[in-house]
This record gives structure tokens, C-alpha cells and sequence, in this order.
């Protein structure tokens, strides 16, 4: 009796089972058919590159250290950190003073590039035409990297208190 029982309750599962079936088909086939939209979706990602650099003026402190054969003036380079973003095609940096520096008075920097990026060796004179310190910049996102600056007066150097303005761009290269 009890098979009787359990075969008698699968069969009528079963049956219920066809019958849902048979109605869920039949409401499907009342449902209007979908409608389909499709969309165009835009969208536009500028090129971005720009340069922060920590720090709005070197000051230089130059004393005289005695005489020596090379030099007598004792120098102190000023490290800074900057911050640098550039996608899209690849950029370089300059750098350019806004007038020559004086006999006897040199300015270099050297700046340590960001990952991909190219440097130049050691430290660089800087002057008042445009001078290339990074090239093949690109890909970068605010990677935080250092430059030094050194100031180097040899005895020529005249007495005086002088500023210049240095400018980087960065650009197209």
C-alpha cells in the first residue's frame, strides 16, 4: 500500500508539473512581445598631464668656506618633490631660466624620472633657453619623484644678490 501511496503522489506531482506547464506556455504566448531599445552610449577621455612641484622658491645659502684650490664657497643643493600626471601621447619637461645667470654663477638641477620616463645624467646647468630634463613621459598617475638643485659660484662671481625665474612646461614632445 504504501507504493501504491508514493507512485500515486509522484504521478500526481508529475501531472501538476505538466499541467503548470501547459498554462505558464499559454500566458507566455498572450504577452506582448518585447520591445528592444539599444543605446549609444559616449564618451570622451581627455588628455591630462600637469606637474606640481612642492616648493615656491630655492633659497641659496652661500658662505665662504675658506680658500681653497677649486672653490671657496661652500653650497648647499635644495632637494624638492613634484608630482606628475600625464596620459595620452607622450610628454617631456623643460625647464628655462628667466634671464642668464651671472659670470662665475651656475644653476643645475638633476630630477629623478617617473617609471617609463627618461632623465638626464647627473645634474643638468640650466639656462635661459629651454632645456629638456624629463622626456618620454606618459602613463604616469601623481607619482611622486624628487629634484635637486645645486648652485655653484666660482671665484669670478661678482657680489650681488641676484633672482631668476626658472620655468617648467610640460608638454608635447
Amino acid at each position: 500500500m504504501a507504493q501504491n501511496f508514493i507512485g500515486g503522489r509522484m504521478k500526481r506531482s508529475f501531472l501538476l508539473l505538466i499541467l503548470l506547464s501547459i498554462v505558464l506556455c499559454s500566458l507566455h504566448s498572450q504577452i506582448p512581445p518585447q520591445h528592444i531599445w539599444h543605446l549609444n552610449v559616449n564618451f570622451n577621455i581627455p588628455e591630462v598631464y600637469y606637474i606640481q612641484i612642492n616648493g615656491s622658491s630655492l633659497n641659496f645659502d652661500v658662505r665662504f668656506r675658506g680658500f681653497t684650490h677649486t672653490n671657496m664657497w661652500q653650497i648647499n643643493n635644495i632637494p624638492l618633490t613634484y608630482i606628475i600626471s600625464a596620459n595620452g601621447s607622450a610628454k617631456k619637461l623643460t625647464a628655462q631660466l628667466s634671464e642668464s645667470m651671472p659670470s662665475g654663477v651656475e644653476l643645475s638641477m638633476r630630477i629623478t624620472a617617473p617609471e617609463g620616463a627618461r632623465s638626464h645624467p647627473g645634474f643638468l646647468e640650466l639656462t635661459n633657453t629651454p632645456k629638456d630634463v624629463l622626456n618620454d613621459i606618459r602613463n604616469v598617475h601623481n607619482q611622486h619623484r624628487t629634484m635637486e638643485f645645486q648652485l655653484r659660484v666660482n671665484n669670478e662671481a661678482p657680489v650681488m644678490a641676484v633672482q631668476r625665474t626658472l620655468t617648467f612646461i610640460l608638454r608635447d614632445q
